[in-house]
């Protein structure tokens, strides 16, 4: 668990990132008038929307490696059943006629399973809790996940190299080609 000093630190840093934002675009904070206050806000407001967004993304994370919602309840200081409230999405899991779902889909055997359904001629296209699905496509493809927290720049590395971006489950991003 963290202690009480790291989490001070984490306080810190996400405080600072309005003020080094604010520092960097528009200088330091003197005579400032009413719009760069707004301004703050606005930002302020950015960081904790990214904030809540992080929180939903490692959460899922979690979960896919195992944990269960009375531990994420007591690493959020809550109840099993407030954690999963806020955090059990309801996913569509319902699949056409060329499409399958894989469970029992963790991230430590999820790379073989990307690769075994590739082989077999699925594409991925979308995760829920434990369970992949893939379209079939029919020819063999390759399906890979990457790990990446600001997904712009390794999206873009990938699809240089003939990757289609598909979709984010943090923290990985999932692409898929044809068959090399």
């Amino acid at each position: 668990m963290i202690s009480v000093e790291e989490e001070q630190s984490i306080r810190d840093r996400a405080t600072d990132v309005v003020m080094a934002w604010q520092q960097e675009t528009r200088g330091e904070i003197n005579e400032m008038v009413l719009d760069d206050y707004l301004d703050l806000v606005q930002a302020a407001a950015i960081a904790a929307d990214e904030g809540e967004h992080s929180l939903k993304r490692w959460v899922s994370a979690s979960r896919r490696t195992g944990a269960s919602w009375e531990q994420i309840g007591r690493a959020l200081g809550v109840s099993r059943q407030a954690a999963q409230k806020r955090f059990g999405e309801s996913f569509d899991e319902s699949v056409t006629p060329n499409e399958k779902k894989v469970r029992g889909v963790t991230a430590f055997n999820e790379v073989e399973v990307l690769a075994e359904q590739g082989a077999a001629g699925y594409e991925v296209i979308r995760a829920s809790w434990g369970t992949l699905f893939f379209r079939h496509v029919g020819h063999p493809v390759e399906n890979v996940r990457r790990v990446s927290m600001r997904q712009s720049s390794v999206i873009s590395e990938m699809e240089s190299s003939g990757w289609t971006f598909v979709f984010r489950w943090t923290p990985y991003t999932y692409y898929t080609r044809p068959a090399v």
